[in-house]
């Protein structure tokens, strides 16, 4: 029952006016207000069929942060990781400035989250190798560790007179024309007017051999330093050979102890030729070589057994230049490098006596046959030092006979170079004038003496230079097994040792 306000009389629950009065029922009243304010709520169709009127826009998904989480798992790509962040970071500024019209936070922040990771990944992909060449940077420093000073002869050398200076055979070690290391770095041993063993962190000379002569290029095996020495076999008269050749013996010294213990000999032509140079392998020194101008002969150094000889031939029947003038023997005796008088290098199998190829030694002018080279330790690589020449220091790959690296750092050309064991430095020596057209006639040079170059052998980058003033270039160099020392020679008589502050 709805009761009326006016006249407090009873009336039916739906009526809408009071029976006896006739005022509105006050139910009716408040209906009549709830209908209006849905009218302004939901809106009603009119009835013409007109658009609805004051109807909210429902929330919408945002294309930004969907687009950012599916460009975020596009593998490590870099231009789709960055563009993904990029439009999740907006799209999340947006949702937040729309008042809950836009939708789609999950996937901004899942896209901003999974490229993150993926930047963060790819960063650190190429900075770690990067770190880790920076760590394991070669010393670049080349600083004086001690010298012992050579006496000039009377006669000075000026930059046009070649590689005229003599160190005073009197004083000090001489000319020393050959430096290296034992295996443990402890030792130098260098040949000059006799055969030299020196500290190597001091510089006191612990050991000099007088009348030790051989031929050709010594190597050091640990302690023991393995070298080729010529005998007559008439003066020797030993059991069996031929009064009328020379014999090639293959000797081994004991760098600390002293004792010298010749370990086999093996005949090589008459009393009429003498051999250019000779040389053992250095693991364990079981084959050596010596040659002449056309002939490479090979041995067992610790039998006397002939193992081959090679004959170099001409590219023509009139090559009468192509000459042996160097040869060096890999670490383990398997193959010998020949440089020829043609300017031509082969690689020989020294069990076959066969060519194995012909190194090609590119230049755009004149150059010189190799005055030094040799093998590194691994055998895998080999050095050839081209004096007084367009072409600088070369590192060989042996296998293929491609050039890996040019050391050129002298103006006046290289004169010796080592390598380390761990084959991260190269060191080159030679000469170097401030004004290479300058030519001395008399009186002091000016800006020109022997330089030593330190390289980053991986990267043919030069890290740091040692210059001596002075009228010598250098004559030998050598590389302490770690590459903390270089030990120079120079042709003034002078032996200098660096510290690359490896």
């Amino acid at each position: 029952m709805t009761t009326c306000d006016h006249c407090r009389r009873d009336n039916p629950p739906h009526a809408r006016f009071c029976g006896q009065c006739g005022k509105e029922l006050p139910s009716a009243a408040s209906d009549a207000a709830d209908a209006i304010a849905m009218e302004m709520v939901e809106p009603t169709a009119s009835p013409t069929g007109a658009s609805p009127q004051f109807r909210a826009p429902a929330p919408q998904l945002s294309i930004m942060a969907v687009m950012s989480l599916v460009l975020s798992f596009l593998g490590c790509l870099l231009v789709p990781q960055m563009v993904s962040l990029v439009l999740g970071v907006v799209a999340l500024r947006r949702i937040r400035r729309s008042q809950g019209m836009l939708t789609g936070r999950g996937f901004a922040v899942g896209g901003i989250c999974v490229s993150s990771v993926v930047l963060l990944f790819i960063a650190a992909i190429v900075a770690l190798p990067i770190g880790i060449a920076v760590l394991n940077q070669p010393a670049a420093t080349l600083t004086e560790a001690w010298r012992i000073d050579g006496s000039p002869s009377a006669i000075e050398q000026q930059p046009d007179g070649g590689d005229m200076a003599y160190g005073a055979e009197s004083a000090g070690p001489g000319i020393i024309d050959q430096l290296a290391y034992s295996s443990d770095g402890e030792l130098l041993v260098g040949r000059g007017n006799a055969l030299y063993v020196w500290d190597a962190a001091t510089g006191r000379e612990q050991r000099r051999i007088d009348g030790f002569d051989f031929t050709g290029r010594f190597i050091v095996d640990g302690d023991r330093l393995r070298a080729i020495r010529v005998r007559d076999s008439s003066a020797d008269s030993l059991p069996g050979a031929p009064g009328d050749e020379r014999l090639l013996e293959s000797v081994e010294l004991d760098l600390r102890g002293g004792g010298i213990n010749v370990l086999a000999s093996c005949p090589w032509k008459d009393d009429y030729t003498y051999p250019r140079g000779a040389e053992s392998s250095s693991r364990g020194g079981r084959v050596a070589v010596a040659f002449d101008n056309v002939e490479l002969l090979a041995w067992d150094a610790e039998t006397g057994r002939e193992i081959s000889r090679f004959q170099i031939r001409g590219e023509t029947a009139d090559d009468w230049y192509d000459t042996i003038v160097h040869v060096t023997l890999s670490p383990d005796g398997r193959l010998a490098l020949v440089a020829s008088g043609n300017h031509s290098l082969l690689l020989v199998d020294v069990q076959r006596a066969a060519e194995i190829r012909r190194f090609e030694i590119s230049s755009d002018g004149p150059f010189n046959s190799p005055t030094s080279m040799f093998f590194t330790s691994d055998g895998k690589t080999a050095i050839t030092v081209h004096s007084g020449s367009g072409v600088p220091t070369i590192l060989w790959d042996v296998e293929s006979g491609r050039e890996l690296r040019r050391f050129d750092g002298h103006n006046w050309g290289s004169s010796a170079a080592a390598l380390s064991t761990d084959g991260r430095l190269a060191v080159t020596g030679g000469r170097t004038a401030g004004n290479a057209d300058y030519i001395v006639f008399q009186g002091p040079p000016r800006a020109y003496g022997g330089d030593v170059v330190l390289w980053n052998a991986e990267t043919e980058s030069e890290l740091d230079r040692f210059f001596k003033d002075s009228t010598s270039r250098v004559s030998a160099l050598a590389l302490s097994p770690d590459g903390s020392r270089v030990a120079a020679a120079y042709d003034d008589g002078t032996l200098i040792v660096l510290d690359t502050g490896r």
